[in-house]
């Protein structure tokens, strides 16, 4: 027999979730949130149920063959399961539980999370030790359409020891992610759980693969300052005090430079709600300085935040005056004179670049007389202007000496110069100059730019096709036609004759 329950609310603010800011991994966070909380109140009476008991979440997303684009998401868990208070209490909206202190304060996370993902969601619920199974199923069209204040849920008899909740989510929203972003989601849940993964006490799947965190290997070396020293493992354990907060956890250098492994990850009650997910880590510039630099590529930390408030659907913090004077006050804990994080994260791996490029500079050096014919273009007759340009400032931390090119435009030999230096936002800069009627394109190359560390340390290859875009840059400014396209054509002309 089908049962009421209230759902009221105005209709329309139904249709208002699908647009809201979030993300996959984030909104199936808040299905993990329930399981893991259920699980956490009732650990005791659920170890006892059965013996070797492990709590576990299995996600299944099903794709449209042809578009690959999901039709629909199972969560399913074996958690306490829901009575009817909090059945109940799962489809009314804004219905806070009485205890917040958990991850389910706010009494939205599956309503929003559910309708963010899809316009039809049906729960179906056990708990532990009650007589019924109960479900319902929330169509906003429907609800919309009729203006509904309630809807129907059914219960039926069942085992007492049975636990478990299901939730089914259909007609997807846009929000539907695509089968190439499942790998993306599998390691974006298993970083926001990273803690629950690490002590074993949740187990997740996600379409039948077991989700795990890779722990990142911190720096093992000596101080830049003493490199006779003994070798330091370059991680701080932190806990600390200020006002009505408290930050433990800990900050580390890399051991390998990776641009989805550095920066600051943010925990509350255990499960991360800033910087999990790629691209969206946090960089404090008390902390990590500017983009660019070693300190910002190398330095990454894992906070536990206590007595800051969060959004809703727990993925910002509201106190952020606050937590920027956390920020400043951590950067002491990591700089001691004798332990100083910013000194080895800007210096350690200068030598091994230095050693990297002068292996450049010695292959060119060594075919010098391979460009003893000058590169020769057929480019429109056009020159540049007389005027002087601004003074070329070299980098005081130049690390090599230039390499000299000719090649001809417009009949008029040139020469390339490329200095490499650790300077800088930018992969390159160039300029042009006339230095004693003798025409050189600087092209200045920053060897600490993220392109080496995602395509290679620094290589002839690489360097080459630096080269071609430049002069390909050069040749379209002295030609009439600077179109993309024209760029494009004198690119590939270039990268077909520059030598290695």
């Amino acid at each position: 027999m089908a049962k009421k329950i209230s759902v009221e609310i105005q209709a329309g603010f139904y249709n208002t979730f699908a647009n809201q800011k979030s993300s996959v991994p984030h909104a199936l966070a808040e299905f993990i949130d329930n399981a893991l909380q259920s699980y956490r109140d009732h650990s005791q009476e659920l170890h006892m149920s059965a013996y070797g008991y492990k709590p576990y979440v299995s996600i299944e997303i099903n794709w449209e063959p042809i578009t690959k684009t999901a039709t629909s998401i199972v969560v399913r868990d074996n958690a306490y399961g829901m009575d009817l208070k909090n059945f109940l209490a799962s489809l009314q909206p804004g219905n806070k539980p009485k205890d917040n202190t958990g991850l389910h304060e706010f009494g939205m996370g599956l309503k929003s999370a559910s309708l963010w993902l899809g316009n039809k969601y049906t729960i179906t619920t056990k708990a532990y030790n009650d007589s019924f199974v109960r479900s319902a199923t929330f169509d906003v069209k429907e609800v919309t359409a009729n203006n509904l204040k309630e809807i129907d849920y059914t219960e039926l008899p069942a085992e007492s020891e049975e636990h478990y909740t299901i939730l089914s989510i259909e007609n997807l929203t846009q929000n539907a992610p695509k089968e190439r972003s499942l790998k993306s989601i599998i390691s974006e849940i298993a970083s926001i759980y990273r803690v629950v993964l690490r002590t074993n006490e949740l187990s997740i799947s996600i379409n039948g693969s077991p989700v795990f965190f890779e722990e990142y290997e911190p720096l093992r070396a000596a101080f830049v300052k003493t490199p006779t020293g003994k070798e330091i493992i370059w991680r701080k354990s932190i806990d600390f005090k200020f006002q009505k907060y408290r930050a433990k956890g800990f900050l580390a250098l890399l051991k390998d430079i990776d641009s989805n492994k550095n920066g600051l990850v943010i925990f509350r009650r255990g499960r991360a709600i800033m910087g999990s997910e790629d691209g969206q880590r946090i960089y404090p510039k008390c902390l990590f300085g500017s983009p660019g630099t070693f300190r910002y590529k190398r330095l990454y930390g894992e906070l536990e935040l206590e007595g800051f408030e969060v959004s809703y659907n727990k993925n910002a913090i509201l106190n952020q005056e606050d937590l920027n004077t956390l920020y400043e006050n951590l950067v002491p804990e990591i700089r001691q004179p004798e332990l100083d994080f910013f000194t080895q994260a800007n210096d350690y791996r200068v030598g091994q670049i230095k050693k990297a490029v002068a292996t450049i500079v010695r292959k060119h050096a060594d075919g010098k007389k391979k460009y003893e014919q000058p590169i020769n273009l057929e480019i429109s007759s056009q020159v540049l202007t007389d005027t002087p340009s601004p003074a070329y400032k070299t980098s005081t931390e130049s690390i090599l000496n230039e390499i000299d090119e000719p090649f001809i435009i417009n009949n008029e030999e040139y020469k390339l110069k490329v200095l490499f230096d650790q300077e800088g936002d930018e992969l390159c800069t160039i300029n042009v100059s006339r230095l004693d009627s003798e025409k050189i394109i600087i092209c200045n190359i920053n060897v600490a730019h993220d392109f080496f560390e995602r395509f290679g340390r620094p290589t002839s290859g690489n360097i080459a096709l630096i080269k071609a875009i430049v002069l390909a840059r050069v040749a379209t400014f002295l030609t009439a036609d600077k179109s993309a396209k024209g760029m494009f054509n004198f690119f590939n002309n270039f990268i077909n004759q520059i030598k290695l």
